[in-house]
């Protein structure tokens, strides 16, 4: 793992005599629910649906549609394939001019490990990515723009997220706990070589876990966004999550 994290830093392409721009964003507010529904002991269908705005709520930033198929190989190994809509509204501090959708497919590995009572897991994913072309012409009040065509790219991410229980409660049968993350976004070549640095997230949130299919958490995340030309935004994030399980089949007996 130490390999892979100086093989992605390596990756990333470093000017120090050009000085960066880093913006301050305005605080964001996201709200994401995942639901499982577990077909068989193998089998899993995911849909995350993200609703993410600016300026603590006053601006529509990005909706999210990401439906997955889940194959676990073992308790500790799932593959994943997946596909996402996404449709992102202008919110400052970005420069986007007006709403743009994409379209991505992406294959996901991920490894789960125990280590004492904390809860270590690897994300690695990547996307295929087809974002919507902003064109403009010139009008006599200013340009005018629209979509026309898509541009093709590829991404990387990898995510590496612990967790572990802080109290039991309600005689244990609940629990509040800690879930935290730092994930990476690497832009990609046509040919899956890294090329630079996109966007990085650190997350540390707080969880009520009501059983072991359903949880809700609140967290802070701070995003750092590469806009190109060596210019960033940074912004903090203020995210409610809910998640749901569903089991969809039973062992003979079972109800």
């Amino acid at each position: 793992m130490k390999r892979l994290i100086l093989i992605l830093l390596a990756s990333i392409p470093v000017n120090p005599s050009n000085a960066q721009t880093v913006t301050e964003g305005n605080i964001n507010t996201w709200f994401l629910v995942l639901n499982r529904f577990y077909l068989s002991d193998k089998f899993t269908i995911t849909n995350e649906i993200h609703e993410r705005t600016g300026n603590i709520l006053s601006e529509q930033g990005t909706l999210i549609l990401r439906p997955s198929i889940d194959y676990a190989l073992n308790e500790n190994v799932e593959l994943s394939v997946g596909y996402s809509f996404v449709r992102s509204w202008p919110y400052t501090p970005y420069t986007q001019p007006i709403p743009r959708n994409e379209h991505n497919i992406w294959e996901q590995a991920f490894l789960r490990s125990k280590v004492g009572k904390v809860n270590i897991q690897h994300r690695f994913r990547f996307e295929h990515r087809f974002v919507d072309d902003i064109k403009s012409v010139n009008s006599i009040t200013g340009p005018e723009y629209y979509t026309e065509g898509a541009s093709f790219a590829n991404r990387f991410r990898y995510r590496l997220i612990i967790g572990f229980d802080l109290l039991k409660v309600n005689n244990g049968k609940h629990a509040i706990f800690v879930n935290a993350f730092d994930e990476l976004w690497i832009n990609q070549e046509d040919n899956l070589m890294f090329t630079s640095y996109a966007r990085n997230w650190v997350y540390t949130g707080l969880g009520y876990r009501f059983n072991s299919e359903c949880n809700i958490q609140l967290g802070h995340m701070r995003q750092n966004d590469n806009t190109g030309n060596n210019t960033f935004v940074s912004s903090s994030i203020i995210q409610l999550s809910f998640f749901q399980n569903f089991k969809l089949y039973g062992k003979k007996g079972e109800q």
